[in-house]
């Protein structure tokens, strides 16, 4: 019967299709026995057809452990399909075959390809994936060494930063106590001998205060913390001042200082103060290296779409510089004398500095020199045009503020713990008609608070025991003591900023400072009180105080200490941003300001403050003056602290019943 059925299938059209086939096919019974084979397979495997036919299915020949296994599942299925490896020449093979039912009998046709080709890109991909899995590895460890790195780079930084601030805070403080003692003496009498020491005093003092301000500004521009203060100036005014700034000293050594402008445009858009650094810097150094001759400041311009590119050239005739020197001058601590015997004084800091402050304008530096001929710097920066309407804006704001409060009633409270400092800020105070007291550290401060009344505070940040931010948080929250508080401190504004802000202190002075920088910022803050002190807030009655919010809630306790309590934490907090936004000069968000809180009080019938926010808010921006605004908000302030009294009473004497 076997025969038979072997005769049959061999006969078949099956046979017949596979025989001529290109393709590799065997058929076998379910013992394994293989009844025929096209030639195909037998060029594949290079086999005859009787040796074939010897072979336990192909797996003897290509890998008799799959033989087992492949027998297990073609019991259980009619189809097959796997790669099988080849033990010899390192070939792989691809099966696939399905089932043939010739009567009750159960054949199977193999179709064999050589898949080694396939398998050696497969094996391929498989190691590229498992050598990317160790590059992913190496990646992720290399990712976390550097971000360790990078933590320890910022916490040297950090560091550095903290020992650069503490260093210059330490030399700031008796500086600032040494130069203004040193004003108060020269106003007192003197004679001739006496005067000219003071003047050496002050001379010595403002250079090692040159020196403190180079290594400081370094330090800054390495922590990325200075930024350009863009307001409009006017050019041609500032020039004029940076020549007469160092005419004198230009005169001291019989060298004629030269301006010669021909830039075409007045007014720009920049930081006037660290344009200032840059050209008065080389003004300097070229008056420095100078002996005989003369100093250049040329000025010149280049102007397209609002655009203007000023050229400014400073050319000395002085003892110049080496050529294999120049590619050095603008490296830090680098001196062309740096012999000990140094015929000049420095640093080696202010070429750096102003390579450093051009590059941050956007801007180009250039130099030429020739020894003992004279040197050239160029320096190319762009800036916005500007208008004079927009200077004139900004210059009457800086004026609003100067020499108006009435002194002799204005009560300073000096928190310093410096006392050669503090000594020197009371003196200057008093000579100036205010009426100082001395608060030797922070809680000397807040017993001071609780037992007398001030108009300003001048707080010293970095005092022992407790702080000056701390101080001034326990004044204003704890205490609720809301009067200006102005931050004294030797570091840079910018890297005490976000600190000031947070404790909400109204103002910064940096030490060393001048009287009239002193004079200025108290009178500033307290021309708002003194104008105001005798203003009275208009009283409500209850029932009127009451009268919309009633209406609105139908008199429910529970919906008014909601309305209430919104009312209370959002004023205080727009208040605190229309203050901020005067002092900046954003007009935009004081109208903003001012509407959101004139709806706020109109619940509450504060018609006069609604009616002072509502002339705040309608107001041209021209017209507006910050010495005005600042009355106006004191105003407001006033009426809110009294209308808050009202509101928590009421929240206090009626709980969970109707008013």
């Amino acid at each position: 019967m076997q025969k038979k059925i072997t005769e049959d299938l061999i006969d078949s059209i099956l046979i017949a299709g596979i025989r001529a086939s290109s393709e590799a096919y065997l058929i076998h019974d379910t013992t394994g026995k293989i009844l025929y084979c096209n030639i195909s397979l037998q060029i594949l495997l290079e086999l005859s057809e009787e040796r074939v036919k010897s072979l336990k299915l192909i797996f003897e020949k290509i890998n008799r452990q799959k033989y087992e296994s492949y027998f297990n599942y073609i019991k259980k299925h009619n189809n097959y399909s796997n790669n099988i490896s080849s033990q010899i020449e390192g070939k792989h093979f691809r099966l696939s075959g399905n089932a043939i039912l010739i009567g009750k009998e159960k054949f199977f046709l193999l179709k064999i390809e050589d898949n080694s080709d396939q398998y050696e890109l497969e094996r391929g991909l498989e190691n590229a994936n498992q050598i990317a899995e160790i590059q992913n590895k190496r990646l992720i460890k290399a990712l976390t060494d550097l971000e360790k790195a990078n933590k320890s780079i910022k916490e040297s930084s950090k560091a550095k930063e903290l020992l650069m601030a503490n260093i210059t805070h330490e030399l700031r403080t008796p500086l600032n106590a040494m130069l203004g003692y040193s004003k108060l003496f020269k106003n007192t009498p003197l004679n001739e001998t006496q005067l000219e020491y003071i003047d050496a005093i002050k001379d010595a003092g403002n250079h090692l205060l040159g020196i403190i301000n180079d290594i400081l500004d370094v330090s800054k521009i390495e922590a990325g913390e200075i930024k350009l203060n863009l307001i409009p100036f006017d050019l041609q005014k500032s020039l004029l001042q940076y020549i007469n700034i160092l005419n004198s000293r230009a005169k001291e050594k019989n060298i004629e200082l030269r301006l010669n402008n021909i830039a075409s445009v007045q007014y720009l858009k920049g930081d006037e103060l660290r344009l200032s650094q840059i050209i008065i810097n080389l003004l300097g150094n070229a008056i420095k290296f100078t002996s005989k001759g003369k100093v250049l400041l040329k000025v010149s311009s280049t102007e397209q779409d609002k655009i203007c590119v000023l050229k400014i050239e400073v050319k000395d005739t002085g003892c110049g510089i080496a050529k294999e020197q120049v590619e050095h001058i603008f490296n830090r601590f680098y001196q062309v004398n740096s012999s000990n015997n140094r015929q000049y004084q420095g640093t080696g800091l202010g070429l750096s500095i102003v390579k450093q402050l051009v590059e941050l304008h956007n801007g180009e530096v250039s130099v030429k020199s020739v020894l003992n001929k004279g040197t050239q710097f160029t320096v190319t920066i762009p800036f916005e045009m500007s208008s004079k309407s927009a200077y004139e804006k900004i210059e009457k704001a800086k004026s609003s503020f100067i020499n108006v409060a009435p002194k002799g009633k204005i009560k300073v409270l000096i928190a310093e713990d410096n006392l050669l400092n503090a000594k020197m800020i009371v003196s200057t105070l008093i000579a100036e008609g205010y009426l100082p007291t001395h608060a030797k550290d922070g809680y000397e401060a807040i017993e001071q608070i609780q037992q007398d009344v001030f108009d300003l505070i001048l707080m010293d940040i970095q005092m022992p025991g407790l702080d000056g931010y701390e101080t001034t948080k326990i004044i204003k929250e704890k205490y609720n003591v809301q009067i200006p508080i102005i931050a004294m401190t030797a570091h840079s504004y910018d890297a005490e900023k976000d600190r000031i802000e947070e404790v909400k202190m109204e103002g910064y002075l940096s030490k060393p400072f001048e009287i009239k920088d002193l004079v200025k910022i108290i009178n500033r803050h307290t021309l708002v009180l003194s104008n105001y002190k005798n203003k009275i807030v208009p009283t409500v009655e209850k029932q009127q105080r009451f009268a919309l919010l009633n209406q609105l809630t139908d008199g429910d306790y529970s919906q008014n200490k909601e309305m209430i309590d919104i009312f209370l934490e959002e004023s205080i907090k727009t208040l605190h941003q229309l203050e901020s936004a005067v002092n900046h000069q954003d007009y935009p968000l004081i109208k903003n300001c001012a509407h959101k809180l004139k709806t706020s009080f109109n619940w509450f019938n504060a018609k006069e403050s609604a009616d002072v926010l509502q002339k705040m808010e309608t107001q041209n921006i021209n017209e507006m003056d910050n010495n005005k605004l600042l009355l106006q908000i004191d105003f407001v302030k006033k009426d809110f602290k009294a209308i808050s009294i009202e509101l928590k009473n009421y929240l206090a004497e009626r709980p969970n019943t109707k008013n």
